[in-house]
C-alpha cells in the first residue's frame, strides 16, 4: 500500500510542477515539452489512482493508510472521488473498516 500512495503522490507533484512551468510563449519547444510531461504526468496519476483504489488492504494499518491517504488527497483538491471510487474502496477495506465509506461520502461534496 505505501508503495502505491507513494507513487501516487510523486505523479501528483509532477502534474503540479508541468502545470505551473508553462512558458508564456506558447510555440516555444519548452511550452511544447511541459504541455507533453502535463499530459503524460495526468495520465500516469490517474492510472496509479485507479491502481491504489482497486488495491485490496492487506490489514488494517494498509486500509487505514489508504483511506486516510485519500481523504487527505481529495480535501487537497488533488484528486476527486467519485461515488463509484468510494464504492470500491469501500470494498477493499471492508474487513477492517466497515464505517469509511460513510466517512468518505461525508467529505465528496
Amino acid at each position: 500500500m505505501a508503495r502505491s500512495i507513494d507513487r501516487h503522490r510523486r505523479l501528483l507533484a509532477a502534474v503540479d510542477k508541468f502545470s505551473c512551468n508553462r512558458s508564456a510563449n506558447r510555440w516555444a519547444a519548452r511550452w511544447v515539452a511541459f504541455r507533453l510531461g502535463l499530459a503524460v504526468s495526468r495520465l500516469l496519476e490517474r492510472a496509479a489512482r485507479r491502481r491504489l483504489i482497486e488495491l485490496e488492504a492487506v490489514d488494517g494499518c494498509d486500509a487505514n493508510q489508504k483511506v486516510l491517504y485519500l481523504v487527505a488527497a481529495t480535501l487537497a483538491r488533488k484528486t476527486e472521488l467519485l461515488p463509484a471510487d468510494v464504492a470500491e474502496v469501500e470494498a477493499s477495506v471492508e474487513a477492517f473498516r466497515p464505517d469509511i465509506a460513510a466517512f468518505l461520502r461525508k467529505h465528496h461534496t
